[in-house]
């Protein structure tokens, strides 16, 4: 998946604008953990 979507990009011109999906998942999923510890910061 990351070779197609490196190929698109070089033909586009458009380096690093595609991203993996996994990538975007596990930036989602550490946002959350961020703001669930900002979150219990503020309670306590």
């Amino acid at each position: 998946m990351k070779v197609v979507t490196n190929e698109i990009g070089k033909r586009r011109k458009i380096p690093g604008i595609y991203v993996n999906l996994q990538g975007i998942r596990s930036l989602n999923s550490l946002l959350s953990i961020l703001v669930s510890e900002i979150n219990k910061e503020r309670i306590s």
